[in-house]
C-alpha cells in the first residue's frame, strides 16, 4: 500500500486488524450486492504515524487485475481517535465505491491523490490496479529472502571474525 504523504512512506505501520477489514468488506457488499455479480471485494488498510489509508478493491475471479479506491486522512494520535477517522474514510468509499460499476464515472476517477471533503473532513482520494493479494505475497515472499539473506551476511561475518581471530593468535 503506497500512502499520501511522503513521511509515510518510510515510517512503520500497522495494518488495519482482519476483523475490521471484514467488517468494512461486509458493509460494502451490502450496499453493492447485486451489482456485485461474480467480482469480489477486497480490502486493505494501514495506520501510519500521520496518516491513515483504507482501500476497497473488486477483482474478478480467474484475473490479477483489480479496480481500486483508495482514501486517506490525516491522523493525529492523541487528538484523534484511529476508529473516528477510519470510519470517515469507510463512509467516503461507501459513497464512491458505486463508481466502479460504472465504466463512464470509473474512467474519470483520479489516479492521483485528490481532496475531498467529508462532514467537513477533508480526505484523499484516488483509483488504483493493484492487487492487494499479490502485494501481501510479495512483501512475504521479501521479507523472507531478506531474513535469508541478513542471516547469510551474518554466518560470513562471524566466519571472517573467527578466521581473523585464529590468525592473529598464531
Amino acid at each position: 500500500m503506497e500512502p499520501r504523504l511522503a513521511t509515510s512512506r518510510t515510517a512503520r505501520s500497522v495494518q488495519l486488524p482482519g476483523d475490521l477489514r471484514d467488517l468494512i468488506k461486509n458493509v460494502l457488499q451490502e450496499i453493492y450486492g447485486e451489482q456485485l455479480g461474480q467480482q469480489k471485494i477486497e480490502i486493505d488498510g494501514r495506520i501510519y504515524e500521520k496518516e491513515i489509508v483504507v482501500a476497497a478493491g473488486l477483482s474478478k475471479p480467474g484475473t490479477l487485475r483489480q479496480t481500486n479506491l483508495e482514501t486517506s486522512i490525516d491522523f493525529k494520535p492523541g487528538q484523534q481517535q484511529a476508529t473516528d477517522q477510519i470510519h470517515r474514510c469507510v463512509e467516503a468509499l461507501g459513497a464512491a465505491f458505486g463508481d466502479l460499476f460504472n465504466e463512464e464515472a470509473h474512467r474519470e476517477l483520479p489516479a492521483v491523490w485528490q481532496p475531498y471533503f467529508v462532514e467537513q473532513t477533508e480526505l484523499f482520494m484516488r483509483s488504483s490496479t493493484r492487487n492487494f493479494a499479490l502485494d501481501q505475497k510479495a512483501s512475504e515472499f521479501l521479507g523472507e529472502e531478506l531474513q535469508i539473506l541478513e542471516d547469510e551476511a551474518h554466518d560470513d561475518l562471524e566466519s571472517h571474525m573467527k578466521a581473523a581471530g585464529s590468525r592473529e593468535s598464531h
